[in-house]
């Protein structure tokens, strides 16, 4: 002890040293373990000021709209508080407006024609209880066929038919075989009479050739007067086709060309003068497809009235094309032979569409039961076209209504008609509203396939059409209703051809075959409503165990109204 005391005298710098450093361990021990608590929360209360909060926030990258609406979003970095997600808030609520307003603008167009062209007007849509039922499917058959004909009955300032709401045309073929015959044997009678002799074996050769140039002057005639009366030449029935030769006007006639007149005009088979046939309005030719149910005894099932439905609206929409395409009942500009311009009502001669061979909707919703038009075959175009070979081959049995379908086994008393669409595959299903629509390029070039947004469907068109108008008239489809051509197959056409085999005279163009693929469009908020329940469920809005969904039965009795 006397010894640290010594030390202690001998080292008092080292003492208070020592001293201070004790005392120093134990502030700090102090203030660690009981006053920093408090310091802490008090400092944690500072940092949550609005201040502190916005700094938090300071430099966080969100994504904003992009001015283009197809470009990717622009990333931001921005300070988070209440006014930018308000200002945010109104920039997306202002998006949804724009785009529930273009959506209606656009479904609207989209439907504003087509609620026009309804079969049974209307009335099957989507209900009907069991008194009306039959009554009304029969009815929207006889509309279907009507709507057919509508197409073809121009009235001069009336070319809406008003019953119909179907563009109409003035359509027919070149003058008939027989139409041709008649009149070159008559032009040879009225020769060989005015020269006095009795037969065509009695003519010098200068007389024969003066003949026969005449026979060309007056054949060139009836082709181009025919073409002047036509706005399209189309291979029409003839009692649609209005200037189709009345067999009990022919009969008026005595026979002209007796004995040797023959060899009168014999000559002329070049220039197809000589009968083949009455006419072109062979089925095959005939620019539409007529569904077969059309004209069955019984009544047809919801989803066969309901393709007839969609077939009206592809068929009405392309129609208004090609009609505001030649500008059908209105006066053109022309350039006559003395090079003056003057006024013509239009007509095949001055219209660039000429002729129309075929306009076919190609069964099936793209994307769901085909692949549409564009590509070559493949599964789901299998089940598109082996569903359509089921319905055409499809033949009533004897003692039933629509008989039996072989490939669905159904062999027992109650016969179904085969279903107008397949199943669709599950890859393949609609997507939600909300979501963005699915693109497949791999299906078609625009990508579109059917979804829960629009349904898409392909059309096939073939006609004949002046070359240099051809993309001012897929601009003019584009216009009548969003439809788009997909693909396009150009064939040079020889008009001297056409003019020497079937009479067809185009005018001083040049003239090519066009086969189109159409794409058409049909939203759905307008067409659902529209669609019986079959449908619904082959289009995936409903599931195939929906308790409302039923098949008709066609052999009679009660029908529920929750069949549709």
């Amino acid at each position: 002890m006397k010894n640290a005391i010594d030390w202690i005298k001998s080292n008092p710098l080292s003492v208070v040293a020592a001293t201070v450093a004790f005392i120093g361990l134990l502030g700090f021990g102090y203030l660690y373990l009981l006053a920093a608590p408090g310091f802490r929360s008090d400092k944690s209360a500072t940092l949550k000021t609005p201040e502190a909060e916005q700094a938090k926030y300071l430099g966080v990258s969100v994504p904003l709209p992009n001015e283009d609406p197809n470009g990717e979003p622009n990333i931001e970095k921005v300070v988070i508080n209440q006014k930018v997600i308000d200002e945010v808030r109104e920039i997306y609520t202002a998006i949804k407006q724009q785009y529930d307003t273009i959506l209606d603008l656009t479904s609207n167009k989209n439907a504003e024609r087509h609620r026009r062209v309804m079969l049974g007007k209307g009335g099957i849509w989507p209900d009907a209880d069991t008194v009306q039922f039959f009554d009304l499917y029969n009815r929207a058959k006889d509309d279907y066929l009507l709507h057919f004909k509508a197409v073809w009955t121009f009235v001069q300032g009336n070319p809406y038919n008003e019953g119909w709401n179907m563009p109409s045309f003035v359509g027919g073929a070149p003058p008939r075989p027989i139409e041709v015959q008649r009149e070159l044997a008559r032009t040879a009678f009225n020769f060989i009479s005015s020269i006095g002799v009795t037969s065509a074996g009695e003519l010098t050769q200068a007389q024969a050739e003066l003949l026969y140039a005449e026979q060309r002057t007056i054949l060139m005639k009836m082709y181009t007067d025919r073409a002047r009366q036509l706005h399209l030449y189309a291979a029409l029935p003839d009692d649609q086709d209005p200037y189709a030769p009345k067999l009990e006007d022919l009969q008026k006639e005595a026979p002209i060309g007796g004995g040797d007149f023959g060899g009168a005009f014999g000559g002329l088979d070049g220039l197809g003068a000589t009968p083949t046939a009455q006419g072109p309005s062979l089925p095959g030719q005939y620019p539409f497809d007529i569904a077969l149910w059309a004209r069955a005894s019984s009544p047809p099932t919801p989803d066969q009235l309901w393709e007839g439905q969609v077939e009206l609206w592809i068929i009405r929409d392309v129609m208004q094309a090609i009609y505001d395409m030649n500008k059908v009942g209105q006066q053109v500009e022309v350039m006559n032979a003395n090079g003056e311009i003057v006024n013509e009502w239009a007509c095949v001669l001055n219209s660039p569409v000429k002729r129309l061979l075929k306009l076919d909707p190609l069964p099936g919703y793209v994307g769901l039961h085909t692949t549409g038009g564009v590509l070559e075959p493949s599964q789901l175009r299998a089940i598109a076209s082996a569903q359509a070979t089921n319905i055409e081959n499809f033949t009533p049995a004897a003692g039933t209504e629509f008989g039996t379908d072989p490939s669905s086994g159904n062999t027992g008393s109650t016969p179904k008609a085969p279903s107008v669409y397949a199943t669709p595959p599950t890859e393949l299903a609609p997507i939600d509203p909300t979501d963005k629509a699915p693109e497949h390029f791999g299906i078609t070039p625009t990508g579109r396939i059917s979804n829960s947004v629009f349904d898409v469907r392909h059309s096939r068109l073939i006609i004949d059409i002046e070359s240099s108008k051809l993309p001012e008239f897929i601009e003019q489809l584009r216009k009548v209703n969003f439809m788009t051509v997909v693909s396009v197959n150009l064939e040079d056409l020889d008009e001297y051809d056409l003019l020497r085999d079937g009479g067809y005279v185009y005018g001083g163009v040049d003239v090519v075959r066009a086969e189109l693929i159409v794409e058409s469009l049909f939203f759905r908020n307008w067409t659902e409503k529209f669609m019986p329940k079959i449908v619904k469920q082959k289009l995936l809005i409903l599931p195939p165990d929906d308790p409302g969904f039923g098949t008709f039965d066609p052999t009679g009795g009660a029908v529920p109204p929750s069949t549709f």
